[in-house]
């Protein structure tokens, strides 16, 4: 009988432990800022490091996270125009949209007025850290 028992409520408890171990490291990474960012964050991130340094890159990651900007069209981006390129489209304000539409030859970004909004964004000061 109590083999029964035991058998029955082992899965039980080790379900609702694990259950509360997981909410407590979600809990955590949230508080910490951990698990924010994906392993294609990490990819485009290093690659716009190497190309405009690291707190320009840090600030279009952080830019392209605040308007929900996937690090899939960043790396299509980075692969077909440039991570120059994406970083002052970020840096400009440039939606998911805009890029994707750019990408698709629907809709032309004009280099220059980006870059001047970028430059009004403050992108040039990182630029020179």
């Amino acid at each position: 009988m109590s083999l029964v028992v035991l058998c029955l409520v082992a899965p039980a408890a080790l379900l609702l432990l694990a259950y509360s171990v997981h909410t407590a490291v979600v809990r955590l990474r949230g508080r910490w800022g951990l698990g924010t960012a994906s392993r294609g964050d990490d990819v485009v991130a290093r690659r716009l490091s190497a190309a405009v340094g690291w707190p320009a890159a840090e600030h279009v990651m952080s830019v392209a996270r605040a308007h929900g900007i996937r690090p899939a069209t960043m790396a299509d981006w980075q692969s077909r125009i440039g991570s120059d390129a994406l970083a002052v489209a970020v840096a400009a304000g440039a939606s998911e949209e805009q890029l994707r539409a750019h990408l698709q030859g629907h809709e032309t970004l004009d280099p220059w007025s980006m870059a001047l909004t970028a430059e009004l964004n403050g992108y040039s000061a990182l630029l020179s850290r």
